[in-house]
């Protein structure tokens, strides 16, 4: 068992020591801490995903463009389901749900990024004699799509820290 213990040790200090941060642990770069997101709409599961993780990252969303650090334009934030397989009666057996974003990143000094395009898809089983969980399922999904997006984008602006 001691053996066991000295080498969870001797990993979490190596670990420690080359800079390893679990995902989320990291403070946003000095000059990235204020960020205002230009959205048409401001609740949709990306935007709330994104403002999240901003916070968890020790940031703050600014509700005035001039205050702000970082501008996230978000051009199209949209999400939808499409039928992928049906069965012999023709009924849907499998959908998939996806989720394209469009944005920009601008920074203080008005520089923009180029405009980006992310675009995700999940597919899943569907079993008409259990619609409320596939819904739930559906509804899941798409939450954690939109966490991915903001992943994704939080780490475009974390690689354009100066």
């Amino acid at each position: 068992m001691s053996l066991r213990l000295a080498t969870i040790v001797l990993l979490a200090a190596c670990l420690g020591g080359c800079g390893f941060q679990l995902e989320g642990a990291a403070e946003l770069a000095a000059g990235q801490q204020r960020i205002y997101i230009q959205a048409a709409d401001p609740y949709s599961p990306f935007v709330r995903a994104f403002e999240q993780r901003v916070r968890q990252r020790n940031g703050t969303v600014v509700g005035d463009r001039r205050e702000a650090d970082v501008v996230l334009i978000v051009l199209a934030d949209e999400t939808g389901q499409r039928v992928l397989s049906v069965s012999a009666r023709n009924l849907p057996r499998e959908y998939e749900v996806f989720y394209v974003l469009r944005f920009d990143v601008t920074d203080t000094a008005g520089t923009a990024s180029e405009v980006q395009t992310l675009d995700l898809v999940r597919s899943y089983a569907f079993d008409e004699t259990q619609v409320l969980g596939k819904r739930n399922e559906e509804v899941t999904l798409r939450r954690s799509l939109a966490e991915d997006l903001a992943r994704q984008v939080m780490r475009r602006i974390d690689s354009s820290a100066p």
